[in-house]
């Protein structure tokens, strides 16, 4: 039974949007207690929100419902983060072109050879010049300097996926829509930073606003 001012998912997302951070969400116990589970948590209420805020952009099976995320627009995400942020999610929405992937890849790139005995073989494609496929190598000893190095170009890893996610951001949704194949489209889940936006969060008042 429903508490009184218990907040539930369906409520989240049909009543009017409130200003960030006003809730504390509690995600539900369990027996884990890792980021992983956290992460499907988090996704799970994103999930529904484009449930609740859209009419055509999931398919209903015998199992359920069904997001169909390639079918979701930028501005239907966007609308979506404005509800989690009441409860202290910010949804993170990022595109990659070819010309971005080879920039974080060139820039992964660098930094290993700067700090990093390693081997690389790299795929480029002859008539843009743009790198299409990096395949890594390295002993044991030098393992842990290419991890670190790798843990500081996330956008790199979204595209070799060198290492394991750790923080609930570590994790993504990565989709790609069939009338635009060359386009990677990332969603990850970080905690909303309360600083970014002043005069928007349930512990302001009056004299807030000659403090910056």
């Amino acid at each position: 039974m429903e508490t009184p001012g218990e907040l539930t998912i369906e409520k989240l997302f049909t009543q009017p949007i409130q200003n960030p951070c006003v809730y504390d969400l509690k995600l539900a116990d369990n027996e884990e207690r890792t980021t992983s589970s956290a992460f499907e948590q988090v996704k799970k209420i994103f999930v529904n929100g484009i449930f609740y805020t859209t009419e055509d952009k999931f398919i209903e099976t015998e199992q359920g419902k069904t997001v169909l995320l390639n079918k979701v627009t930028k501005k239907e995400i966007e609308y979506v983060n404005k509800f989690m942020l009441s409860v202290g999610i910010e949804v993170v929405y990022q595109q990659f072109n070819t010309e971005d992937k080879d920039h974080y890849l060139r820039g992964l790139l660098y930094a290993l050879e700067k700090n990093c005995v390693f081997t690389a073989k790299v795929t480029i494609d002859w008539k843009t010049q743009l790198i299409q496929q990096v395949n890594l190598k390295v002993d044991k000893e030098n393992y842990p300097t290419l991890l670190s190095i790798c843990k500081k170009h996330p956008e790199a890893n979204y595209f070799i996926e060198l290492y394991k996610p750790e923080l609930i951001r570590d994790y993504v949704i990565k989709f790609v829509k069939p009338e635009d194949p060359d386009n990677l489209h990332v969603i990850y889940f970080t905690y909303a930073d309360i600083k970014k936006y002043h005069y928007q969060h349930k512990y302001y008042d009056n004299l807030d606003k000659h403090v910056r």
